[in-house]
């Protein structure tokens, strides 16, 4: 943490301000695992947006609180400040100090989501918040480890309070089964949803862990993989961008070579900088016997991740 006012005013990074590492901001998701789940379970619909952190900073130059608007990788959102305004007033009489959200547009995909969170000059007030969790500074660093399901009582009381028409709660319930939890999973299916997220009741916040306490149920896998190499393709994808060569479990590299565009083929061979590096969303069908991905497709690239998942 910041020691002075002088200090925190020249700070936007929240890596720098909390002194964490990059890849220990947040807590992660783990995919679901039968073996792994606990009873009762809170079961949430998974939103397909942009995982964002609000920030409320005590230490303004003016004397009073600010809230702050950052990616998983700790840089700072400009383009929600409607947010940062709701959020501002939600802090106001509690000792909470971080709101875990998903920037969300209805029927928009993840990439535009994407780019209006980036955008460092216009203003997106069609963004929308979908609350996850409501920490103290203590909850968030584990010192002081309250279960989530008493940190969910105490969010559903503050948004009653207020109703402001940018923020929602995540459709959710509780579930006592596994079939319970795949019954709800599949009302989100029907409807095109992209899945649950299944959250331990006992469950405290741990940033920088990936732990059962978290895990997301989709109907096809998906995993975020560090794009390491670029193949080049063949006939009509000569001098062009082939397949992806990503890192998977066990320092085992996969092909990704669907869900590209011609456009990104042609520009990333071009300029392979724009691509090896990136974390890539890859959805799957499912495992293969040798346990490698079944029928791998490029989703898109995550610029709110700077952490693999392998």
């Amino acid at each position: 943490m910041c020691n002075s006012l002088s200090e925190n005013k020249t700070k936007t990074d929240l890596c720098e301000i909390l002194g964490i590492k990059q890849e220990d901001l947040v807590q992660l998701v783990l995919p679901f695992t039968v073996a792994k789940a606990t009873y009762p379970c809170e079961v949430q619909e998974k939103y397909d947006g942009c995982f964002c952190i609000a920030y409320r900073d005590m230490n303004s130059e003016d004397g009073f609180s600010h809230t702050k608007i950052y990616s998983r990788t700790g840089k700072q959102y400009l383009s929600m400040q409607h947010l940062e305004k709701c959020f501002n007033e939600m802090f106001n009489g509690t000792n909470k100090d971080f709101v875990i959200f998903e920037a969300y547009i209805p029927n928009t995909i993840q990439s535009e989501i994407s780019g209006a969170c980036r955008d460092t000059v216009n203003q997106h007030p069609e963004i929308i918040a979908v609350i996850h969790d409501w920490l103290t500074m203590g909850e968030y660093l584990g010192k002081l480890q309250t279960p989530y399901n008493t940190r969910l009582g105490e969010l559903i009381v503050a948004y009653s309070n207020f109703h402001y028409p940018c923020m929602m709660l995540p459709k959710g319930r509780v579930c006592y089964n596994l079939q319970q939890i795949k019954d709800f999973a599949q009302e989100i299916f029907d409807r095109g949803g992209e899945g649950v997220v299944v959250k331990k009741l006992a469950g405290y916040y741990k940033h920088g862990k990936r732990v059962a306490d978290l895990m997301k149920y989709k109907q096809t896998i998906s995993y975020d993989l560090e794009v390491v190499d670029l193949q080049e393709g063949t006939g009509r994808y000569k001098n062009a961008v082939g397949s992806l060569i990503c890192r998977f479990s066990g320092n085992r590299l996969i092909s990704v070579g669907t869900g590209l565009t011609a456009q990104q083929r042609k520009l990333w061979w071009l300029n392979k900088k724009l691509a090896i590096g990136q974390i890539a969303e890859v959805q799957a069908m499912r495992l293969t016997a040798s346990g490698l991905l079944r029928e791998p497709r490029f989703k898109g690239f995550r610029t709110d991740k700077a952490v693999a998942d392998y």
